[in-house]
């Protein structure tokens, strides 16, 4: 029974993450939304790593569609000073615009010389049941001998996204 929920659940997986959509699809409005995240997410002196924004759409069921992104904020003096924001958003159904999306949350996920996400390609589970929404995302962490801006150890980064809020796992 075990073996046969486990394979339901691989399933599922790779069901939801089938809708992923490429960067280049992505619609304007998401990218000013972005441009004013990292806005606010930085200091006057600091800007948006443009280079390092990634985004990725991805559809967890029939008529329920999310789209994530990474954005860099880098920091005043120093170009390894850049901090990794990852953000959730939903494409707004209630508007005569298709393509506005409403911001959902924002959470920290490296930079400093911790780690990086360097290619966005999260993995998820929804639970219909509860609403929650499960995003595991590869990145690269830093190790003893690692240079600030060269992780070299590959983990998951696990969040979890909860009534309407992110959270990371195992943190």
């Amino acid at each position: 029974m075990k073996f046969r929920l486990f394979i339901t659940s691989l399933c599922l997986a790779g069901a939801l993450n089938a809708g992923t959509a490429a960067a280049d699809q992505l619609p304007e409005p998401l990218v000013f939304q972005l441009q004013r995240l990292a806005q606010l997410y930085g200091a006057w002196n600091e800007i948006e790593e443009v280079d390092g924004r990634m985004i990725q759409r991805v559809t967890r069921g029939p008529n329920d569609e999310i789209a994530f992104a990474v954005f860099g904020v880098q920091r005043y003096g120093a170009s390894n000073r850049t901090v990794q924001y990852f953000a959730v958003f939903v494409p707004e159904k209630k508007t005569p615009d298709p393509q506005h999306f409403r911001l959902v949350d924002v959470i920290n996920v490296g930079g400093l010389g911790s780690r990086a996400i360097e290619r966005l390609d999260a993995k998820v589970t929804h639970d219909p049941k509860t609403g929650d929404t499960s995003i595991a995302i590869p990145a690269l962490e830093n190790v003893k001998g690692d240079a600030a801006n060269a992780p070299s150890k590959k983990i998951i980064i696990q969040l979890q996204l909860k009534n309407g809020r992110l959270m990371e796992l195992g943190k």
